[in-house]
């Protein structure tokens, strides 16, 4: 196995960690060759996922044809404030949904837009969590796969109702202040910011 990984990274696939026990990471050539292998591509992409909190006692309370409506609402709003911005939805989990855009769209617009869209059936809104970044994960069949994936799912788990988790890009200094977010299932924090949602 250490001959492969080695072999792996003199050919610039993968960067070995030798410090303590050994780690070892795909490089941006690395993930290129994985997308040729599996199908794919690796795409930049802007990031979102959005949660409707409290969708299991919601289904409890009015059953699943209220929660089917409100979950195709969501998709629908959620569709048309990301096809503003050249973006689609990726994937519709039930009570959410992931999104993808181009890096430069303004995903962040986009929430706040779906924050203050998406009500409840009695009229006030439904209170959201959700996450934001831009990565480099791998499209296929026109589903979104990858480490980046993970992590959004991760920062939206992180984040309160009606709040978003943004990982910043390097030039996007403006905003609230930032913090060091630990996230299950990796060694290093997060850079993140945290916005109270309309």
């Amino acid at each position: 196995m250490l001959a492969r990984l080695l072999g792996l990274e003199a050919g610039g696939f993968v960067q070995v960690e030798r410090i303590g026990t050994m780690r070892f990471g795909l490089t941006s050539a690395g993930e290129r060759a994985v997308s040729t292998i599996v199908g794919g591509r690796v795409v930049a992409t802007a990031l979102l996922m959005v949660d409707l909190v409290g969708f299991v006692a919601f289904t409890d309370r009015h059953g699943d044809a209220e929660a089917h409506r409100s979950s195709r609402a969501l998709v629908s709003i959620a569709g048309e404030a990301l096809a503003e911005v050249g973006g689609r939805v990726v994937k519709a989990t039930g009570d959410g949904l992931i999104g993808a855009a181009a890096p430069a769209a303004d995903l962040i617009e986009v929430v706040r837009t779906i924050a203050s869209w998406i009500r409840l059936p009695d009229g006030p809104r439904w209170p959201i969590r959700a996450s934001v970044l831009v990565g480099s994960p791998i499209e296929h069949n026109g589903d979104l796969f990858g480490r980046d994936v993970n992590l959004l799912a991760r920062l939206c788990d992180a984040a309160a109702p009606g709040e978003l988790v943004q990982r910043p890009t390097t030039c996007d200094r403006a905003g609230p202040a930032m913090e060091e977010l630990a996230v299950r299932g990796l060694d290093a924090t997060v850079r993140v910011r945290r916005e109270v949602l309309p």
